[in-house]
């Protein structure tokens, strides 16, 4: 779904990291180390134009308040990909919708909101991504659903 902005700018998107046998405490903190280079980044880069990716499905997984980092991220935030838990249909699985559309609109974001989910459609992603089966019945139900969700939400 498009704002009134003209067009989406370049983010800065952390990566979960691979675990590959890694502890938990390590991970967390390769986590928390990205997020500070993701901002170092950022503001290295020192443009208006080039800002922060949130991702409702790595917030899911990643952040002990997935809401709350919002804030924390308001005035650098330039884009939002809209994902299930399971990277499923967008309202299917349990991520807070009311609480994230409200914490996006609360901050001030205007920008574009859109619906990333995966399936076994193209084999490549899906092998890169560990995507064994299909997470939707059908593609049409993602961003019909997907989409009523986020108008439900936004408007």
């Amino acid at each position: 779904m498009r704002s009134r902005r003209p067009s989406p700018a370049p983010c800065v998107g952390p990566r979960r990291p691979t675990p590959s046998g890694l502890p938990g405490v390590a991970v967390r903190a390769a986590i928390v180390a990205r997020r500070i280079r993701t901002a170092v980044a950022r503001e290295a880069i020192g443009r208006p134009n080039v800002g922060l990716l949130y991702d409702t499905f790595h917030a899911n997984i990643e952040e002990k308040d997935p809401v709350g980092c919002i804030a924390a991220a308001r005035h650098a935030i330039n884009h939002v990909h809209i994902s299930e838990n399971d990277r499923g249909t967008p309202g299917k699985g349990h991520v807070d919708w009311p609480a994230v559309f409200g914490a996006l609109r609360g901050s001030g974001y205007d920008g574009w909101l859109t619906i990333e989910a995966f399936g076994k459609a193209l084999p490549d992603l899906a092998a890169a991504t560990r995507v064994w089966r299909d997470f939707f019945p059908a593609r049409e139900e993602v961003f019909e659903e997907g989409f009523k969700l986020i108008r439900a939400g936004w408007d």
